[in-house]
Formats: structure tokens, sequence, C-alpha cells
């Protein structure tokens, strides 16, 4: 996918463990992704 960032690509998905919500809110205003297995989960 080029063109497309890691944090275009999912910055839309569900949050698998509710407990990061605050801290994926806290990361999203610098447009980053945050990967890890497990926390971030598409739909």
């Amino acid at each position: 996918m080029a063109g497309v960032s890691q944090y275009d690509r999912y910055k839309n998905m569900t949050v698998a463990d509710k407990r990061l919500e605050s801290i994926i809110e806290m990361i999203h205003p610098y447009k980053r992704g945050y990967e890890q297995e497990g926390y971030i989960r598409s739909g």
C-alpha cells in the first residue's frame, strides 16, 4: 500500500483491550501508529 501510512491504515480499528483507549487517544493527535499484537484489532 504505497503512500498510505501505518496510522492511516489502522486509525479506525477497534481497541480489543479497553484499558488502552486513553493512551491511544493520546497518541492519535500525533498521527503515529501503535503496534502491539493483541491490543488493536479490525472491526
